[in-house]
C-alpha cells in the first residue's frame, strides 16, 4: 500500500480552495486551530477505470482519529473549516463502467473523538460528476447537487443519492429528479469540484444541501 498524508488532495490538479471570504477567522485564530489531517492508502498496481482509496483516516489535533468505514472509499479532495470547528471534506471514487461517486463528509472533534457526522454520496455518470460548494454571509455552507440531464443518462438505474447516518436516505433517479433544483447564478467565490478532469463549471441547476449541525439537509418538492 502507499500512504499519503495531505490536508487537501492526493492529486495536484484537483481544485483545493478555502472559502476564506465567507468563513472568516483572523490569522491568529486560524493558526491556533488544529487542521484536518488526512491519511489514505491506495491499491497497488493498475486498477483500470476503478479509482478509490482502500483506507481513509481523519484526525484533528489530539482527538482520537477516525478510520472512515466502508469499501471503495473516496480519494480525498479539498476540505473546508466550518464556523463551528467541524470540517467538510470532498472526495470522489469510481467503480468503473463510466460511473463515478461524489462524496461529501462532515467530520469533527466530539469530546476528543474524531466523528463522522454525515456522509453524502452522489452516484452519477462521469459527465454529471460534480459538486458545488458555496458559503453564505452568515457562515452557513451549502452544497449544490447537479440536476440530471433530461436527455439520455448512462446507466440510469445505477444513479443514487445517499445521506443521513442516523436516518439514512437513499434516493434513486426518480426521487432525485423530484428534488428542488434551481438555476445557479455563479459567484466568484464558488468552489466547483469536478475531479479528476478539473472541468470548468458546467452546472446550470442544482439542488442545495444545507450543512447543518445535525448533518446534511434538503427538502423534496
Amino acid at each position: 500500500m502507499t500512504s499519503v498524508v495531505s490536508r487537501f488532495d492526493r492529486y495536484p490538479y484537483m481544485l483545493a480552495l478555502v472559502l476564506a471570504t465567507h468563513i472568516s477567522f483572523s490569522a491568529a485564530a486560524q493558526a491556533a486551530k488544529p487542521a484536518l489531517t488526512i491519511q489514505a492508502t491506495y491499491p497497488e498496481g493498475d486498477t483500470g477505470t476503478m479509482h478509490f482509496a482502500e483506507t481513509l483516516t481523519l484526525s484533528i489535533g489530539a482527538a482520537r482519529p477516525l478510520r472512515v468505514p466502508g469499501s471503495f472509499l473516496p480519494i480525498p479532495g479539498p476540505s473546508f473549516r466550518l464556523s463551528d470547528g467541524r470540517f467538510l471534506l470532498l472526495g470522489w471514487s469510481s467503480t468503473g463502467s463510466g460511473m463515478q461517486s461524489m462524496h461529501a463528509l462532515l467530520v469533527g472533534d466530539r469530546a476528543g473523538v474524531m466523528t463522522l457526522f454525515d456522509h453524502l454520496i452522489y452516484d452519477t455518470d462521469r459527465p454529471h460528476a460534480a459538486l458545488l460548494v458555496r458559503a453564505g454571509p452568515d457562515g452557513s455552507v451549502w452544497i449544490g447537487v447537479p440536476e440530471p440531464s433530461s436527455d439520455f443518462l448512462h446507466n440510469e438505474d445505477e444513479w443514487s443519492l445517499q445521506y443521513g447516518l442516523s436516518h439514512k436516505r437513499h434516493l434513486l433517479i426518480g426521487a432525485i429528479r423530484k428534488l428542488s433544483f434551481e438555476t445557479v447564478i455563479s459567484r466568484s467565490d464558488d468552489v466547483f469540484y469536478a475531479p479528476p478532469t478539473k472541468a470548468t463549471p458546467r452546472t446550470a441547476r442544482v439542488a442545495w444541501v444545507h450543512v447543518t449541525k445535525a448533518g446534511f439537509r434538503f427538502a423534496l418538492r
